[in-house]
């Protein structure tokens, strides 16, 4: 007797299910044969973290755990093998900077909400995205980003690199304090710096040996600071830098000493050699700084008092240099709505030949009268100067001078040559000669009638080709020029040959030093000796003494101006002054050798 089953059923369920796993395997190796073919890197993990499926690329991301990267290893065991043996740029040497670094990474494994970009320490950069399936599955994918991230920092360090120097720029200074500032313990020194009387080398030896001296002077700042520290160019000959962890005055004033004595060791320029100075404004930041440009600003302030003081210098920023530079901003809005108010006033101080005691000329001097009060020029030219307000002020001393040079004209008097002091930005002006030359006209004056006085400063202003040509301009007019304050500034024999100059007028201080007890006036024989064989005249300022007077007139200076002679006079005085001298008959002085 036999028994027989039927087991179609369950050999037709063995069939489908050995080839559901053909199926299954063949679709696995495809799978992974896809997987494998995507240049990104591929990693699964299960809901227990561990390695599911990878490829090739995931594990070329990190060859120094490319032995441990098999299906079964933990992410985590991945992760801190890789950290241990230095995969990654970012973590730190210590085991305290790994085990912090660990926990953040996990967390963020653990709950992925957001692209992550990760430094290997080959260089490469790598995007990193991760998501959880629905069943719980880890799935990331890695993207080498390397060429983006190198041609994001390129475009990064020409926004914020000095083209010249290399150094930092002012956008990247700015945003350096700006990240200090954001600690709430911010501790750290802002110095602004410039180089001194940079604008005469610029000038002297050209702008390519002004921009070598730059890039030498930027080398020496940042290697008188630490790498951590930060040297910017600012612009021109001015540079910014960050000091951080400075918290004291006295550390700051060491640190100071070293920047400057790094700086001002000599350098070659153009066969010359220089010896570069710079001054400094310092600013400690501390937990009651306010914001960027509140700091840059009191840095401006301390640099300014530092340049006041004899430059050469440095000097910490306080509240005082805030309120005078209130006190500052105050006089010019005054003196704008005093010139509105028509408070400019004109006195005159009279000019005569040594030789025969003849006047022969005036000299316009600028008085503000605010109030009751007459303003010193020392005081509201320089504030002139720097609000721009000079252009105005010397347009009206101008159209004032030539009205009374004209009405004592007209009254049968001689003024004789009427010396009127002109600025820089007079000078760059480009219709200034052709204003003049109509104002001359409107007045029935002749061009010789009047002089226009510079300084030696404006021989090395920044625009000087425009002021060449506007003084060749005022010479083929007929208009002489005169050389103000001549040994004070840098001018130099080049600059006499260069420009049209008639007059040469000594500073007072050199003809202060003509005194009886030594008979000095070296200086003062010099500049007339220099100015005759160039075939100018002199003019000495400042004579209030008769050995001044007569020691002049012994070394042969044409011309005197000083309280001695006559000091300056409002218009009613300057017009009686004329009256006298156009009745006293001419006696010259007495000659005494100097």
């Amino acid at each position: 007797m036999s028994i027989r089953f039927d087991i179609t059923a369950r050999k037709q369920a063995e069939l489908e299910l050995a080839t559901e796993n053909v199926f299954r395997r063949q679709a696995e190796n495809l799978l992974r044969q896809i997987v494998d073919t995507i240049p990104a890197g591929i990693s699964a993990f299960d809901t227990n973290d561990r390695l599911l499926i990878y490829n090739d690329a995931f594990k070329a991301f990190y060859p120094k755990v490319a032995d441990l990267i098999q299906e079964g290893v933990s992410f985590g065991e991945i992760l801190r093998t890789a950290a241990e043996r230095g995969q990654f740029a970012e973590v730190g040497g210590r085991g305290r900077d790994i085990e912090a670094w660990l926990a953040r990474r996990m967390r963020e494994h653990a709950k992925p909400t957001q692209t992550l970009v990760q430094k290997l320490d080959d260089g490469r950069w790598v995007q990193i995205l991760e998501r959880r399936t629905a069943d719980g599955l880890h799935v990331t994918t890695r993207a080498d980003i390397t060429e983006l991230k190198v041609a994001e920092q390129t475009i990064r360090k020409q926004a914020e690199q000095d083209s010249l120097t290399g150094l930092a720029n002012r956008t990247a200074v700015y945003n350096r304090v700006v990240r200090l500032l954001a600690d709430k313990a911010p501790q750290g020194l802002l110095v602004v710096t410039d180089l001194d009387n940079f604008k005469a080398i610029n000038d002297t030896l050209g702008h390519d040996a002004g921009d070598e001296l730059l890039v030498v002077v930027g080398r020496r700042l940042a290697g008188a600071v630490r790498k951590s520290d930060m040297v910017a160019r600012l612009g021109g000959d001015e540079f910014a830098i960050v000091i951080d962890g400075i918290t004291s005055r006295q550390v700051a004033e060491r640190r100071l000493a070293r920047l400057a004595n790094c700086v001002q060791q000599p350098v070659a320029l153009t066969g010359r050699t220089v010896q570069p100075r710079i001054s400094m404004g310092v600013v400690l930041m501390t937990t009651q700084s306010k914001s960027r440009r509140d700091l840059f600003r009191e840095a401006d302030l301390a640099l300014y008092q530092a340049k006041a003081a004899g430059r050469g210098r440095y000097t910490f920023f306080d509240e005082t240099m805030l309120k005078a530079a209130e006190r500052r901003q105050s006089d010019i809005e005054e003196l704008r709505m005093g010139l509105d108010r028509d408070e400019l006033r004109v006195e005159f101080q009279p000019q005569v030949n040594l030789q025969t005691g003849e006047a022969v000329g005036l000299e316009a001097l600028a008085r503000w009268q605010r109030c009751s009060e007459t303003v010193s020029p020392a005081s509201f030219i320089p504030l002139a100067e720097e609000s721009g307000l000079i252009i105005p002020l010397g347009t009206r001393v101008i159209e004032i001078s030539l009205a009374f040079q004209a009405s004592m004209r007209a009254k049968g008097l001689r003024p004789g040559r009427l010396a009127i002091n002109v600025s820089a930005a007079q000078l760059k002006l480009d219709d200034f000669v052709e204003t003049l030359a109509n104002q001359l006209s409107r007045f029935r004056l002749r061009p010789a009638d009047i002089e226009i006085e510079i300084t030696e400063t404006v021989l090395l202003d920044r625009s000087i080709h425009q002021i060449v040509r506007t003084i060749e301009k005022l010479d083929a007019l007929g208009v002489t020029i005169a050389l103000d304050d001549f040994g004070t500034g840098y001018a130099s024999l080049s600059h006499l040959k260069q420009f049209k100059v008639d007059r040469l007028k000594i500073d007072r201080s050199f003809v202060a030093d003509i005194r009886p007890e030594d008979g000095r006036g070296v200086i003062a024989r010099t500049i007339v000796s220099l100015a005759h064989s160039l075939g100018m005249d002199v003019v000495g300022e400042g004579i209030e003494t008769q050995f001044q007077s007569e020691a002049l007139r012994a070394i042969g200076c044409d011309i005197g101006q000083g309280y001695l002679l006559s000091p300056p006079l409002v218009p009613d005085e300057t017009e009686r002054y004329l009256q006298q001298r156009a009745t006293v008959p001419v006696v010259p002085s007495m000659r005494i050798v100097a």
